[in-house]
């Protein structure tokens, strides 16, 4: 196709933009002085599913004077908003398709097809073209019965749609019934088995269309994936995870009345177009994979795996009847080394831009969102077919500081053809692995300092006096009680020196001990005293506890001299050794029932 403005194609500034303006030159230059013919099309359109599937045949003849590099295919009006999807081959050999937006307009959608080697005069090639509609096969009547069988209808054009004049062609329906419900009737025509034959068709003129409308029973599942969410989170200790979220819907014929589960258990019939359950391919190393619903986890799945791809028997928990719909997530992990590449600190994924997930299956809208590691840098999408990249955002999650880029990329009408491998190109410095760790450890020993600190200092700004009455009262209970304890301990030295004084018949000892016994009981007495005097002011209840004890002290103390003078009288004999022995066994007893009193006391202060 010759283009009226050259500027278009023609960018300045630069060496590359010069030699491309010049490139563009040639090839107008050279399309100008060729005329391209369609010498012979044989088109086939399989209708047996809900994608048409449209194959052309074309003897391409160039009937000018200079040779040709790449032809024009173009998608008539009607079915322009249905295009998925497009191929083209010679020999088997795949050429390279690129929509041409410029030239689109109502005329249709237009398609730039080069030619692996370059059409001379005079010369033909035979090209094969395969395209996908989508949503090309609607529902007729709209509304159906639960028992009732699904009719659909195509409409298109019976001539091939082309730029360039045909000679001669043909146009083939393939139904998946032999007795359509109805089809146009435009001579010549031809029923053969399930196939509609129209044509021979001989010199149509360029963009001529002929509409034919084919009527026919089509009970495939009508499913079609409105939206999927996408996200691939890409972590470089080792795994990557893939979570889906995916809103299906039944576009074929919808249901008419109320659903009748028991007709659908009985009958065979019933709901023939339903949507049971389908499958979806996973990649061969999916593990953890996970199906459920915003009720929880859907247990009626099946998983299978094999050596190829892991396959998951999805099952909705209700059949998908025309117009009905539902939305679930899907996900797994894989490891990253099956699919993340390394080179230095430059780093390539490689990973499907959607899964299978139904046979013939139509997505109409996909958003997939990549979650690079934090710190990566350069990053460089590169797909297999266009798709629209959206503004890049930032992710923030558990031990993030400048977030981890988000690629995000959409793309609309997809099938089966689109499962292709996208690449994600990126540059990340190794040692930013290690700052989470540090992060981790870090946040640790700030904690850990933060308790010792809080524990350690007093942040009050004014003591509470009550508080320090009871700080005061208790260092002096403290006093006191290790004052008693002390006295207790010369009750048993007092108690040695006598049974030593016995052994020795020396009374001298004695008189010794209970001079210093009474000096030392008095200094402890006197301290005790002092105590409970400053006491008296904090804690007054204390204080007659503290007068209690001495009391007690007071007749532990008299019976240890008790004690004492009978053992003087037992040495000097003057006192009969088994009468000695009674008394001091009476004397002794209520010393240690004194000082189990004077114990218990000290502990209740």
């Amino acid at each position: 196709m010759i283009h009226n403005d050259v500027t278009e194609h023609c960018p300045q500034g630069s060496m590359a933009s010069g030699k491309k303006c010049v490139f563009v030159l040639l090839v107008l230059l050279s399309i100008a002085g060729a005329t391209l013919v369609n010498e012979k099309v044989a088109t086939s359109i399989d209708l047996s599913t809900h994608i048409a599937i449209v194959k052309s045949s074309v003897d391409l003849r160039n009937s000018g004077s200079t040779s040709v590099k790449s032809f024009q295919y173009a998608i008539e009006p009607s079915l322009s908003d249905n295009f998925a999807f497009i191929s083209a081959t010679v020999d088997d050999n795949e050429l390279n398709v690129v929509e041409d937006k410029k030239e689109n307009s109502k005329e249709g959608r237009f398609f730039q097809i080069s030619l692996s080697t370059a059409l001379e005069a005079g010369k033909t090639v035979t090209v094969d073209i395969s395209v996908h509609l989508v949503h090309a096969i609607e529902p007729f009547p709209k509304q159906i019965g639960q028992n009732d069988k699904q009719l659909v209808r195509f409409v298109c054009s019976a001539y091939y749609y082309s730029k360039y004049s045909t000679v001669t062609q043909t146009t083939t329906f393939a139904l998946p019934t032999s007795t359509p419900e109805s089809y146009t009737k435009a001579k010549p025509v031809t029923m053969q088995d399930k196939n509609i034959v129209y044509g021979p068709y001989e010199d149509t003129n360029p963009l001529s269309t002929k509409m034919v409308t084919v009527h026919f029973e089509n009970n495939s599942p009508f499913l079609t994936v409105l939206e999927v969410d996408r996200l691939i989170e890409v972590s470089h200790w080792g795994n990557i995870a893939v979570e889906e979220q995916v809103r299906v819907r039944h576009n074929g014929a919808e249901l008419k009345g109320a659903f009748s589960r028991f007709d659908y258990q009985r009958n065979p019939q019933s709901g023939q177009a339903a949507v049971k359950s389908f499958k979806t391919i996973l990649p061969a190393a999916a593990r953890d994979v996970y199906y459920r619903d915003e009720i929880g986890n859907i247990s009626t799945s099946n998983l299978r795996e094999d050596a190829e791809a892991v396959e998951v028997e999805l099952r909705p928990r209700f059949p998908l009847f025309g117009g009905w719909q539902t939305q679930y997530t899907l996900g797994y992990n894989i490891p990253s080394y099956e699919y993340l590449y390394r080179s230095g600190n430059q780093y390539s994924l490689k990973m499907r831009f959607v899964d299978h997930i139904y046979d013939d299956q139509v997505i109409d809208q996909i958003t997939v969102r990549v979650i690079l590691p934090e710190g990566a840098k350069n990053i460089k999408l590169k797909s297999p077919y266009h798709i629209e990249e959206k503004k890049r955002v930032l992710h923030y999650t558990y031990l993030d500081v400048t977030g981890r880029p988000v690629v995000t990329a959409t793309k609309r009408n997809l099938i089966e053809q689109h499962i292709q491998d996208f690449e994600l190109d990126y540059d990340f410095e190794s040692y930013l692995m290690l700052m989470e760790p540090l992060l981790v450890t870090g946040a640790l020993y700030i904690f850990f300092i933060t308790v010792i600190i809080i524990v350690r200092l007093d942040f009050t700004i004014s003591q509470d006096k009550s508080e320090l009455a009871r700080q005061r009262a208790s260092a002096i209970t403290d006093i006191i009680a290790a004052a008693t304890n002390e006295r207790i301990q010369l009750v048993s030295t007092a108690e040695n020196t006598i049974e030593s004084a016995k052994q020795s018949k020396q009374t001298s000892k004695l008189q010794k001990e209970t001079k210093s016994l009474s000096e030392k009981w008095k200094q402890i007495g006197d301290k005790i005293d002092t105590e409970a005097a400053n006491l008296a002011q904090d804690s007054p209840e204390t204080v007659g506890k503290v007068k209690e004890i001495q009391a007690k002290s007071a007749a532990l103390l008299k019976a240890l001299e008790a004690s004492i003078a009978l053992a003087t009288r037992a040495i000097n004999g003057s006192i009969d050794i088994n009468k000695y022995d009674k008394e001091e066994k009476g004397l002794s007893e209520d010393r240690r029932k004194l000082i189990r009193t004077i114990q218990d006391m000290v502990n209740g202060l």
